[in-house]
């Protein structure tokens, strides 16, 4: 027994020296953790201050490029983003010179190009073509007056593109104004001044337009479609919901009042129809993203809230 007690004691010895000893590498290794932890916090604090910095001078140039002084810059640099800028115009006109040659060379290619184009006026304009009051030779009139200005607006991104114009430049504004005041003084001449108002109330509520084609396209694959009648309801009602289209200007695609929109489509919009306009995210070039304003716009006032507290 007391042999058998020696054992014990001994093997508790055992356990207790190599306990302490782990003890002392885990007390060692959180000890070296703890401090290069500290070391590891003191050189990002830095970082950060230098960061800090670094985003202050940029915003100093950013502030002397807006008042017309030219940052420092290498030549390096200045040489490297023209030759950018010299390739990308070469290959600009290179598309532009290959499908201007095309158009003229291959006839079958020009008329799937030019339908092409036709059908764009179609998809776009559809809804107003066929909701004004005209003769069929006056709506095949107005249709090519629109292809007429398409193809105006189309030949000046050309220009653009190979860097003849500025995108937002005076020349290329004027070209777009003229092109614009042209085609409504057509509509005007082809089917009198109430049309060319009504082209005007759809051209500011294009971005709702737009997004309602799509969701009738959508619908159209469901048991409630849209009807022509509800599809410009809709578009009305989103055209409302925007401030600058009340005042007269063209409507914007954010900053809607929704809650206004809802309550108008409410009224003439199946259960169906009401659920999927509501919920469903519909985006389109040029359109209107419901969803994705809704949420922008809770941001904002969030934000609004923060600041007054």
């Amino acid at each position: 027994m007391k042999r058998r007690a020696q054992i014990r004691n001994a093997v508790f010895v055992v356990f207790a020296v190599v306990a302490i000893a782990v003890a002392s590498v885990w007390t060692k290794r959180a000890l070296h953790a703890g401090l290069a932890h500290n070391a590891a916090r003191k050189d990002l604090e830095a970082k950060n201050l230098a960061l800090i910095e670094q985003i202050r001078q940029i915003g100093v140039v950013r502030t002397a490029t807006a008042l017309g002084a030219d940052p420092a810059q290498s030549d390096e640099v200045r040489n490297a983003r023209e030759e950018r800028r010299r390739k990308l115009r070469e290959s600009a006109q290179s598309r532009v010179k290959a499908l201007n040659e095309r158009l003229e060379n291959d006839r079958v290619f020009a008329i799937n190009y030019y339908a092409e184009k036709r059908a764009d006026v179609d998809i776009n304009y559809g809804p107003f073509l066929h909701s004004i009051r005209v003769t069929a030779a006056q709506r095949d009139a107005i249709a090519e007056a629109l292809f007429a200005r398409d193809m105006r607006i189309d030949l000046l991104m050309g220009r653009v593109r190979v860097g003849e114009v500025v995108p937002d430049g005076a020349a290329s504004r004027e070209a777009r104004e003229t092109a614009n005041n042209e085609l409504r003084e057509s509509v005007a001449a082809i089917a009198g001044e109430d049309t060319a108002q009504a082209f005007d109330r759809y051209e500011r509520a294009r971005p709702a337009w737009n997004s309602v084609n799509l969701l009738a396209t959508e619908l159209a694959l469901t048991t409630s479609p849209l009807s022509l009648e509800q599809a410009a309801n809709l578009a009305s009602a989103i055209a409302e919901g925007s401030e600058p289209y009340r005042n007269g200007d063209k409507m914007l695609a954010h900053k809607i009042d929704w809650e206004s929109v809802d309550a108008k489509a409410r009224a003439f919009l199946d259960d169906t129809q009401f659920e999927y306009f509501s919920k469903a995210q519909t985006m389109v070039p040029g359109g209107v993203a419901r969803q994705q304003d809704e949420f922008t716009q809770a941001i904002d006032s969030l934000r609004e809230k923060v600041k007054s507290e």
